[in-house]
């Protein structure tokens, strides 16, 4: 059987940020973390070298030894389905964003009801922002900035669409042309480019990457806590290397593994823009790799992951738990349990809690907790 994979830096853990606050204040606005949360497509389970990969990736190798790696961690099987998972602590299907939706399929989307984890961090004195895919909706009243994002710039949709202007027949299929959109909170967004095959093999290294490094620079410079989402463009299809990085190096054979060593260099400037903005056990980080169903196949059911964590929280790590290995069965989303709710402002649905329980402090330690949603 064939599997593809994801990879990203996950919110899986993220309710573990607010068991360090206390009452709005200035000590408690003192000990919010900033979070930096890298979701990247259809990278293989054993792509980077802390898995066993060939190609190296020593930056991600790094982050994964000095931090948690979890081994048995759950997914949704498809983007929509698991970008719903990450922003809404709930199994997709309450959210009725359990499959990608098609073209003449009606309209869809995440509804503007839902409580994500953008609003969570936004109410909470957070600065946020979206880089890269949404996927969640692509109308007016269901982009990043209707969901609790202060500013976003990135595809509505798939990168799939970039290949569009390339068919033969695209004019006369009156298609409209694929854009890259942008938007602040409380305006209407924008379309700023074409998304074509010019801009693909570079939208992380001209685009992406360097405004997710522009708004930790912001943001640091202003003392403002933040979360930033990047929504990495690879390993998506369709794969195309980047100019640099296309055979360049005897190390590597072939587009998959030249992009595997971009993915890993793009990552370390992150890393480097936290490490220059200040104190980096204030920034919690976190690497998630993750298998899902064959392509094209819809379920319910859930391949396993295998997440790296950087770090947790400023008082929960400190090295302590560096190189660490947690095995327990986890499932994808950001676990809004409500004492969480409660310690960072935020309400939350009713129901927030039925997917899951939180589990305190993980392998050792009441000082942060996990969520652990079990399918």
């Amino acid at each position: 059987m064939k599997w593809d994979g994801k990879l990203g830096l996950t919110l899986a853990t993220v309710v573990a940020l607010f068991s360090t606050m206390g009452a709005p204040g200035a000590e408690a606005q003192a000990k919010q973390p900033n979070v930096v949360f890298i979701l990247v497509d259809n990278v293989g389970w054993g792509s980077f070298g802390v898995y066993g990969g060939t190609t190296p990736t020593p930056r991600i190798d790094k982050l994964a030894n000095e931090g948690i790696r979890f081994n048995n961690y759950n997914v949704e099987v498809q983007c929509t389905p698991s970008r719903s998972a990450i922003h809404t602590g709930r199994y997709s299907v309450r959210s009725g964003t359990y499959t990608v939706p098609l073209p003449g399929q009606g309209l869809s989307g995440m509804s503007p009801w839902e409580y994500t984890i953008a609003k969570l961090f936004s109410d909470a004195g957070y600065a946020t922002a979206l880089y890269g895919k949404w996927h969640l909706g692509d109308v007016q009243g269901r982009l990043p900035t209707d969901q609790g994002y202060d500013e976003w710039w990135g595809i509505k949709n798939s990168w799939d669409e970039a290949g569009y202007t390339a068919w033969p027949l695209f004019k006369e299929s009156g298609v409209p042309v694929p854009m890259i959109w942008e938007g602040k909170k409380g305006e209407e967004s924008k379309p700023v480019m074409p998304l074509d095959l010019k801009v693909r093999p570079i939208v992380d290294e001209k685009y992406i990457i360097p405004k997710t490094v522009d708004f930790i620079k912001r943001n640091a410079a202003a003392k403002k806590p933040f979360f930033v989402y990047v929504g990495y463009s690879e390993m998506h299809p369709p794969a195309m290397a980047n100019p640099n990085f296309a055979n360049k190096s005897p190390e590597r054979s072939g587009v998959f593994a030249d992009i595997i060593a971009e993915m890993d260099y793009r990552v370390g400037q992150v890393l480097d823009a936290v490490k220059e903005a200040g104190r980096r056990e204030q920034h919690d980080l976190h690497l998630e790799q993750r298998q899902r169903g064959r392509r094209g196949h819809t379920t319910n059911r859930a391949g396993f992951e295998r997440t790296v964590a950087r770090r947790f929280l400023q008082h929960a790590v400190r090295g302590k738990h560096a190189g660490a290995c947690h095995d327990s069965l986890a499932r994808q989303g950001p676990g809004r349990c409500r004492h969480t709710g409660d310690a960072c402002g935020g309400g939350l649905a009713a129901d927030a809690g039925r997917d899951g329980r939180c589990v305190e402090s993980g392998p050792q330690g009441p000082a942060h907790r996990w969520h652990r949603r079990f399918g």
